[in-house]
């Protein structure tokens, strides 16, 4: 299937976004994009995606951005034409040249989100320090190359790991692990994205009592923990079922609490946009 997707406010069916030959974007990766859900016609922690796209486009000295009032009717438009209550959006900023486009995209919903994962290191060729890992910016060749090495070994996420063994992130996830009862994920000063799931989650551990902390934990723990968790924006919380092909605890009493204070948030009229029926 061609999805059509909406460029600076034109739907176009064909998908295409025309760029300059020697683009910002074509040449360097040059912008930002943010994924999200669509759940029931409303857009679930749309105003948390914004703020990490604004502040990524303050920090590349992006000027002239599109208002939230201006994406959101981007997003009714594509909605209008699929027809469709329930999707994968994509809300891309792209350098061309001097200017700076808007594109909104869509993919089906995922079916089973919150399946339990198998998981592995990410290619000892590709793992280390990244540069602006903390921006989700378009330059994604790395985690795409390394979820893709990965995906060929049997494995549905790959782990990036520190210079001390630490757990960082995966190509496109948190990561959380329950050591000695204690709620734990890699702090923000490691260098990894801000994920707004993970925020949320971080939240939900304090109004629900559960002890939690940014700290990073050895690969080694993983082994050890009672239970690990991945986070991302379009599965919410994924138990990880094994790691290195070793097999996990899997779902438990914090993970299943977490999911479920995470699904009523998502419900939350707080933090959802409604579209509407039309």
């Amino acid at each position: 299937m061609t999805w059509p997707a909406v460029v600076d406010g034109e739907l176009r069916e064909d998908g295409r976004v025309p760029l300059l030959a020697l683009s910002s974007e074509l040449q360097f990766g040059e912008g930002l994009f943010e994924t999200l859900p669509m759940v029931d016609h409303s857009l679930i922690f749309f105003h948390r995606h914004l703020d990490r796209l604004e502040e990524g486009a303050a920090y590349l000295g992006f000027r002239g951005l599109p208002s939230r009032e201006t994406w959101i009717s981007d997003v009714r438009t594509l909605k209008r034409r699929l027809g469709m209550s329930d999707l994968s959006l994509r809300l891309l900023l792209i350098m061309d040249g001097e200017v700076l486009r808007r594109v909104v995209a869509a993919t089906e919903a995922i079916a089973t989100p919150h399946a339990a994962a198998a998981v592995g290191p990410v290619a000892a060729e590709l793992n280390g320090p990244r540069s602006l890992s903390h921006l989700k910016s378009l330059n994604y060749l790395v985690p795409r190359r390394a979820h893709a090495l990965g995906a060929a070994q049997g494995f549905d996420e790959v782990l990036f790991t520190g210079g001390r063994g630490q757990i960082l992130e995966g190509t496109r996830t948190s990561v959380f692990a329950v050591l000695a009862g204690v709620l734990r994920t890699a702090p923000l000063s490691e260098g990894i994205l801000a994920g707004v799931t993970r925020q949320v989650l971080l939240e939900a551990a304090c109004a629900l009592g559960i002890p939690s902390e940014e700290r990073a934990f050895q690969e080694a723990e993983l082994f050890t923990a009672s239970e690990a968790f991945l986070t991302a924006s379009l599965r919410g919380v994924r138990p990880i079922q094994s790691y290195r092909g070793v097999s996990l605890r899997g779902d438990g009493p914090v993970t299943v609490s977490l999911r479920e204070a995470y699904q009523e948030r998502a419900r939350s009229p707080r933090e959802i946009v409604s579209l509407g029926l039309s």
